[in-house]
């Protein structure tokens, strides 16, 4: 028997899911004035720019795909021209195991179920309780407690209830070759009073129709391909990944797909694509231009109920903490690889910077890391069940820092998944020193050390 898992390759573009028509205007004539008060208009001043246009439009797109659907009835009977929720589409795009190439996963369920002229919304809601445990006293400055925000002073363990992700995700197939994609997320809701306000994530335009062409596009703001970072894991993310992995930037691009084989080449804007600079996923030195490109590549194979693949990648410009010592741009590359035998999945990505990093590395080093996973479903009292296991590290010449996660996750119902998760982490990993990630994991920076226990319940609900 084979048993989908959330994480599975081939459920990310499976069949299964819940398919709900919604019909009326009421709903769409305020998201549609939000919109444009979001993106448009700000405080009875015009500030348009072209991120914001864009936004705007696909924003415009996919509310004039949803009145389209609501006034073509004749189309409606024939499945298209409808507002629909469908989780296929969250679980290939939003859920924290997916890596990148998410608009392919889109044109791939365009290419066998989405039909036109239909407005398709999926999200994700994931709660935890946490408890976490240092191997020293926390003291507010030095230590720092894996994924939880209240520590005590004075004290090695803490706990915390936390909603760390909501994600609404909107697809307005607008044509056989036109998708308009609106994600909007917040993270980390209740944990201060900094993070409650969603905000968009990602919004582009997608061009493609893999029945008719090999050859797609895009334009808008989107996370970078490069790499693949798929993850087994439901909650704690690997190393690798909150250290090479780019966020969501304004870009353009274009990707070609067949048989077995797609690459992806991006180009971005100069400068950095986060408002902080010491935490930017993607920098070169020229805002006023379109200076930095990636490239991603891979190959893959299913035969009966094997599934291999192969990747690489190369970013022209990395993280901002990583910059070359005379402050220039430093590169990245990237390879990866996976397999899947029925139920079983093993993942391996490596990742390393193109030059020495000197940015906030000391000594001057070049940064590498890497991930194994592997993931097992199974079925227990008929529901779906998986167990996973993840090993990723990073180094430099005089830093290291690693982590190991162990997990089991059932569902509950349908597109409902609660598990329990224990992540030991070892040595510092911060957003000011050391290995500069995205996320804050634990202890005293420059000590290899230093130690971290943390055990959570997690909850992942997809609709």
């Amino acid at each position: 028997m084979v048993v989908r898992t959330i994480f599975d390759d081939q459920y990310l573009t499976s069949n299964f899911r819940i398919v709900r028509a919604c019909k009326g205007y009421s709903f769409w004539l305020p998201f549609a004035a939000r919109l444009f008060e979001m993106f448009v208009y700000n405080e009875g001043d015009w500030k348009v720019s072209i991120k914001q246009v864009l936004v705007s439009a696909v924003a415009v797109a996919i509310v004039g795909t949803a009145f389209a659907a609501q006034s073509d009835n004749s189309q409606a009977t024939m499945g298209a021209g409808q507002v629909r929720f469908d989780s296929a589409i969250a679980n290939g795009v939003v859920v924290p195991q997916v890596g990148t190439e998410t608009e392919l996963t889109i044109l791939k369920l365009r290419q066998s179920e989405l039909a036109n002229q239909t407005l398709y919304i999926g999200g994700m809601v994931r709660a935890a309780a946490l408890y976490s445990r240092l191997s020293e006293n926390y003291d507010g400055s030095t230590s720092v407690h894996s994924h939880v925000s209240n520590g005590r002073t004075g004290y090695k363990t803490a706990s915390q209830l936390n909603v760390p992700e909501v994600s609404l995700l909107s697809v307005a197939d607008i044509n056989a070759w036109a998708t308009g994609v609106v994600a909007l997320d917040a993270d980390n809701v209740g944990r201060d009073g900094t993070n409650d306000n969603i905000g968009v994530d990602q919004a582009y335009v997608l061009l493609g129709d893999l029945n008719s062409s090999s050859i797609y596009g895009f334009a808008g703001k989107k996370d970078v391909d490069f790499g693949n970072f798929t993850s087994v894991d439901f909650y704690t993310m690997p190393l690798d990944r909150l250290a090479f992995q780019v966020g969501a930037t304004d870009s353009v691009g274009v990707g070609f797909n067949n048989s077995g084989f797609n690459a992806v080449l991006t180009a971005m804007n100069g400068g950095s694509n986060n408002s902080t600079t010491a935490d930017a996923t993607a920098y070169t030195q020229n805002s006023n231009n379109i200076n930095n490109f990636a490239v991603n590549l891979d190959y893959g194979m299913t035969t009966n109920n094997v599934a291999w693949g192969v990747g690489a990648g190369y970013l022209n410009g990395g993280r901002y903490s990583y910059t070359k010592s005379d402050a220039q741009r430093n590169g990245a590359w990237d390879l990866n690889g996976h397999f899947n035998v029925n139920s079983l999945q093993v993942l391996a990505e490596y990742d390393r910077t193109a030059a020495k990093a000197n940015g906030v590395i000391t000594p001057e080093s070049t940064i590498q890391g890497y991930n194994l996973g592997a993931a097992y479903g199974f079925p227990i009292m008929g529901h779906n069940s998986s167990v996973n296991a993840d090993f990723s590290r990073l180094e430099t010449s005089a830093l290291t820092a690693s982590q190991f996660v162990l997990g089991w996750n059932n569902e509950l119902v349908n597109d409902v998944w609660m598990g329990v998760e224990w992540a030991y982490n070892k040595g510092a990993i911060n957003g000011s020193t050391d290995f500069a990630t995205t996320e804050d994991i634990t202890a005293v920076p420059g000590a290899n050390d230093s130690k971290n226990n943390t055990l959570l319940l997690n909850l992942t609900a997809t609709f």
